[in-house]
């Protein structure tokens, strides 16, 4: 019952220790505003500064977990956060709950997290437990395990490799197994505590009894001077080791007797959450209740808190990345700051859409009519307002010490400290002078709203110069090296000044600019920036420069060329571009630049004017680029520009069908269903500087044919994909174009439905053989049954001729005989007359023999039929015994009927082929086979005789006969194939085929007729 009420106090306890660190927070925030230190507190100062820094915050909106107590980055990159309602992790642009394939965590009610050198990230959880999460696999630990049942705060890892957890319930050390509790000699503190790992890879323990330490090999924690109460541990670049929080919320330096701090850290010494040395060792930033404080070592403070957009008031936790960037985590969600390529500063009420800018020397800056001798935030801020009256509408820098000032109160040189107010023509009452610039004769020029342009010359002013067409408005002048003069016109219009003679150029040489606000350059090779975008002349053309994408560069009125690159300023931003990309734009119509832009992601605010001041843009003596927009000014050192040089690891997530969301585990194959559909795959990578400006680029291997740009999506998707293996792979780009170009890959199998397989495929291809093949039997029954036809209607024709020729040509050439032999009675026999009577009723009976004979013939086809075999057997017989050679005769067992037009042509084919063997052949046998055939009726007809001529067997017929050419043209009419051939001197053979279809009466078999039965 004890043991019960023992354990149940303990878990009670664990509940209550996250509140007791907020209270100390609450409670450092209250000293704080009571202590002396409270005037000098620069979260309360009205003069603070809010953090200069790019911030961006994630809340619930997003998909950000709230109450964040713990941020960690693992190796992979991948951002880990624990919080109350489960463990996240953050790709930069999706958060996603982490749920591992396999073994789950314990809970989602984490309250500590922590990534050991070792690379294994552990999780400590309300009420008792923990999990570690290492090379992709998790494990659990629990009582079982040797662990309290007591919430879990915080781990370290000594030198030895032991892992140390803080629990409710004191400490305990891991053996590999089991959690054990520490032996009596480590002399470990039994009280909550928070741990800490320093680079010397001792264990330092911030404890309700104190502060102690264990050295790497040490088996003994010993007591440190420090506060006593729970607080945050941190180790500076210098390598002293920080006490944060503790009873009184104080900071404190815990330092061996040996060691003192690099500098007085931090400043205030007052703090209620925790703090980080920033990587570059020249800041701190420190949580309190109220916010954020970012620090010096000279003590200078920036703040930020929800007034400035921080997602909540209580920062709990901060960790910096590997790519520098500072991570913040509160009760409603995560921030973010990233270092701006560009520092900006708003300035004070101007009457122009923003200020004129003009080097000065030693680094200084010209606003307008006001030095800044030293150009910081400071001294912009305490810049003297403009009255209106002396608005500075251009600035000329000629010379290091001579500096021309256009404004609405007129015209002024400055020399040093000397400043020189110019005599204008009377006319110009409220001069808007928009350019000014001299010549190579040494005169000077200006440019003047409204009025057109003015030379002055000889001390006098002339209006246009003495051109006519220089009396318009010109929005701005460039004077190259070689003597030229440029005057840039509306209507996209410029006119170029050279020896006394003016000449125009316009849309006729390629110039589509619009308005132009900006040239420079000289001779062949001048940029010319406007409203529609960059131009380039190379003394004959006008070239429009276009970037990946088709950007245009719209709205450039200011134009630097520094170090092998060409800056623009306009109404996109602020945009870059190597001189070698230009050129080779030049080389190459339609060649598309690769550029660098710097937006309001970068903290350019406001866009670059499209009016006067002219030129938006400068370069200080000292290298440093000023850009003047209507939000301020920003500037940036190019030589001081801090690139992110890390590839952003790649990774597949997952992929998604139509019916089934499949997570990616790398080193696995992906198996999809038949028929997924719409195949979605998502990738992404991990650069959490700038992941809406990463940029990827994916191949299907096997579909695509080349990389596809995806930009900056982060998901690509295909449709009909067949069955089989496929291999996925992506590469992404960091905001900076550094490209991981390994990437990732993935392996995915699409399952083939049953109609898809191979063997379904064959099944298919053998269906349609068979589809095929019974249509080319029907149509051959359909030929067959159509020969057939003609063929009945040729054999009906022929017996109603022979019927004809039988009843009237034989039956009255009979009678008529019969009356000549009934008169021959009354002719004496030795009447001369009677002779030749006899002779002719001889001739009369020979010749209606002869018609009987051809009247049989045309009704032969009545005899043959099935005895058609029969018949040529016996004339075959009737010629040997004629001939006296030998003869053989031979006929298949099984027997078909024959059809009786078939049998026709059959028996007269047979009958020319035996009637040449024994006339012809010479041979002394004979033999001829008839083979009843499931295809085909088969007749064969050879002799051994001499053969047949070699011009025969050529040409295929004997000059002046017709028997081989009418046997073909029988053989024709019945689709059949007839083959000869002979062999001189060794016989000749004849080979008849006739197709099943067409010799045979038809089966009574349902499908004989199909397959030829």
């Amino acid at each position: 019952m004890w043991m019960l009420f023992e354990r149940r106090q303990k878990i009670m306890f664990g509940w209550i220790f996250g509140l007791v660190l907020l209270l100390l927070q609450q409670t450092a925030l209250s000293a704080t505003r009571s202590s002396p230190e409270a005037a000098h507190n620069p979260m309360t100062a009205s003069n603070a500064v809010p953090i200069d820094m790019h911030h961006t915050s994630w809340t619930a909106k997003d998909g950000a977990p709230p109450y964040i107590i713990a941020i960690a980055q693992t190796p992979d990159g991948w951002l880990w956060l624990a919080s109350p309602s489960g463990i996240f992790r953050f790709d930069g642009v999706t958060f996603e709950r982490f749920r591992p394939n396999g073994i789950q965590p314990m809970s989602n009610n984490v309250w500590g997290m922590r990534l050991l050198t070792s690379g294994a990230l552990w999780f400590g959880y309300v009420g008792g437990g923990a999990s570690v999460w290492k090379d992709g696999q998790v494990r659990n630990f629990g009582p079982e395990d040797g662990l309290p049942s007591a919430s879990v705060f915080d781990f370290a890892e000594d030198g030895a490799g032991r892992v140390w957890i803080a629990t409710g319930a004191g400490l305990r050390v891991f053996d590999g197994e089991r959690w054990q509790q520490p032996a009596q000699d480590f002399h470990a503190p039994e009280s909550i505590c928070t741990l800490l790992q320093d680079h010397a890879r001792n264990v330092w323990a911030q404890c309700e009894s104190g502060v102690f330490k264990l050295a790497p090999q040490g088996q003994s924690f010993v007591r440190m001077p420090g506060p006593v109460g729970l607080g945050r541990l941190v180790q500076g670049p210098d390598m002293t080791v920080w006490s944060v929080g503790g009873a009184k919320g104080e900071i404190v330096a815990l330092n061996d007797s040996a060691t003192t701090p690099r500098h007085e850290w931090p400043h205030p010494r007052v703090s209620g959450g925790t703090m980080l040395f920033d990587r570059d060792a020249e800041h701190l930033w420190i949580t309190r209740a109220d916010g954020l404080i970012r620090t010096d070592a000279d003590g200078r403070n920036e703040i930020f808190g929800v007034v400035h957009g921080l997602s909540g008031a209580i920062p709990n936790c901060l960790l910096q990345d590997k790519e520098g960037n500072v991570w913040i985590g509160t009760e409603n969600g995560l921030d973010r700051f990233r270092r701006n390529a560009l520092s900006g500063v708003a300035l004070p009420q101007i009457y122009g859409d923003s200020p004129a800018l003009a080097a000065g020397e030693n680094g200084a800056l010209w606003v307008g009519k006001t030095l800044l001798a030293k150009p910081t935030k400071e001294a912009f801020a305490n810049m003297p307002r403009e009255s209106g009256q002396d608005t500075v509408t251009a600035l000329w820098h000629e010379a290091p010490d001579s500096l021309w000032i256009g404004a609405r109160d007129g015209l002024f040189h400055q020399s040093g400290l000397v400043r020189e107010k110019i005599a204008l023509p009377k006319e110009l009452l409220s001069p808007q002078i928009h350019g000014i610039v001299r010549d190579a004769e040494g005169a000077l020029w200006i440019s003047v709203a409204r009025a057109g342009t003015y030379r002055l010359r000889d001390g006098g002013w002339e209006l246009g110069g003495g051109f006519p067409e220089l009396k318009q408005k010109v929005i701005w002048m460039h004077a190259d090296r070689d003597g030229r003069m440029w005057f840039a016109c509306r209507g996209n219009k410029l006119l170029m000044l050279y020896r006394g003679k003016l000449q125009q150029y316009g849309a006729e040489e390629g110039l589509q600019v619009g308005s132009t606000l900006q040239i420079i350059g000289s001779g062949n090779d001048i940029w010319v920036g406007g409203e529609n975008g960059l131009f380039h002349f190379d003394g004959r053309k006008f070239t429009p420069i276009l970037g990946i994408g088709d950007e245009s560069m719209l709205g450039v009125s200011g134009m630097l060329e520094v170090n092998g690159a060409l800056w623009l300023n306009g109404t996109a931003g602020i945009t870059s571009i190597a001189m070698d990309e230009l050129r080779r734009a030049q080389r190459e119509p339609g060649y598309r630049v690769r550029f660098h832009r710097l937006d309001y992601k970068d903290g350019l605010r406001g866009a670059a004017t499209q009016s006067e001041p002219l030129p938006s843009a400068a370069i200080g003596s000292d290298g440093v680029l000023w850009f003047s927009t209507t939000a301020g000014v920003f500037w940036l050192n190019p030589s001081k520009v801090q690139k992110n040089p890390l590839p952003p690891p790649v990774y597949v997530r997952r992929v998604t069908t139509e019916h089934a969301v499949i997570p990616f585990v790398a080193g696995t194959a992906v198996r999809l269903p038949p028929h997924p559909g719409r195949i979605q795959i998502d990738y992404t990578a991990l650069g959490l500087t700038m992941p809406e400006r990463m940029r990827f680029r994916y191949q299907l291997e096997g579909v695509d044919s080349d990389w596809q740009d995806a930009g900056v999506n982060r998901t690509a998707t295909y449709t009909d994909l067949g069955p089989g293996e496929y291999r996925f792979r992506v590469r992404a780009a960091n905001n900076d174009g550094v490209w991981n170009e390994e990437g990732a890959a993935m392996q995915f199998y699409l399952a083939p439905a049953f109609y898809q397989t191979l063997w379904f495929r064959i099944l298919m291809a053998l269906l349609i053989v068979a589809v095929l093949w019974v249509l080319y039997k029907l149509r051959l029954a359909q030929v067959a049954r159509q020969v057939r036809a003609r063929s009945e209607e040729r054999l009906m024709e022929r017996e109603r001729i022979a019927r004809e020729l039988h009843d009237t040509l034989l039956q009255g050439t009979q009678a008529m005989i019969l009356r000549f032999h009934a008169a021959t009675v009354h002719v004496p026999r030795q009447d001369p007359a009677r002779e030749k009577i006899d002779n002719a009723l001889e001739g009369a009976d020979y010749m209606l023999q002869e018609g009987r004979e051809r009247v049989h013939d045309l009704r032969a086809h009545d005899h043959f039929g099935v005895g058609v075999t029969a018949s040529i057997r016996r004339n075959g017989i009737s010629l040997a015994e004629e001939n006296g050679m030998q003869f053989e005769f031979v006929e298949s067992a099984q027997q078909r009927d024959i059809m009786p037009f078939v049998g026709h042509e059959l028996y007269r084919i047979a009958n020319e082929a035996l009637t040449n063997a024994f006339r012809h052949s010479q041979a002394a046998k004979v033999k001829v086979e008839v083979r009843h055939e499931r295809k085909a009726l088969i007749l064969v007809v050879q002799d051994n005789g001499r053969g047949l001529p070699v011009e025969v067997i050529r040409s295929g017929r004997l000059a002046g006969h017709w028997g081989l050419p009418g046997m073909r043209e029988r053989a024709g009419k019945l689709g059949a194939t007839m083959q000869l051939d002979s062999v001189p001197g060794q016989g000749t053979t004849l080979r008849l085929s006739i197709p099943a279809r067409t010799a045979y009466k038809p089966s009574p078999s349902r499908f004989g007729w199909i397959f030829g039965a």
